[in-house]
Order: C-alpha cells, then structure tokens, then sequence
C-alpha cells in the first residue's frame, strides 16, 4: 500500500435501443492517469466531443454498421466503435497505480 499512486480517470459508456428492441453499446471507453493535469486535460477534451455528439444519430449509425463491429470481441469491438465515432485507435488508455 505504501508504494500506489494517486490515479484519476474517466469511465463512459452510452447504449442504445435497436429497432428490433436489442439493446447494444454504442461506445464505451474508459481513460485512467496517474498526472492529474494529463488527466483534466484528456478530461477537458473528451468532455467537449461528448456534447457535440449527436447521439441518436451515432446510435444509428453504430446500429447500421453492426456487421462490421458485432463479430468482434471485447475489447477489439469496443476500439472499433471507438475509432469510428472519436478516430481514437483504443476504447481504452490506463496507467496503472503501482
């Protein structure tokens, strides 16, 4: 205990209601640093893509797409939804507290 570090991160993850009634992710990342300024920084600008998305029309276009993403894995599905709606190659980053 005496050798951790501090850590602060970010976790969200939005699902959406197909039109078949399926529920599905439609993405969902998560973010963890162990420097608080990388953090709020990171923080400050995912935060700033999360209000412009338009969400509906990302479900629908995450929905439409499914036969590219919906034979995927874990985390291999999670990257792709991540690359198509943010352009980031990984759905998650973390530094972890030693």
């Amino acid at each position: 205990m005496l050798r951790t570090k501090q850590q602060w991160g970010y976790d969200f993850d939005m699902d959406a209601i197909g039109p078949n009634g399926e529920i599905f992710e439609v993405l969902h990342v998560e973010c963890d640093f162990n420097d608080f300024s990388h953090f709020e920084s990171r923080l400050i600008q995912f935060e700033s893509k999360v209000e412009r998305m338009d969400w509906e029309g990302a479900a629908e276009r995450i929905w439409s797409m499914r036969d590219h993403w919906s034979h995927l894995k874990g985390f291999e599905q999670n990257n792709w939804k991540a690359k198509y709606l943010l352009g980031w190659d990984k759905s998650e980053y973390t530094e972890k507290a030693v």
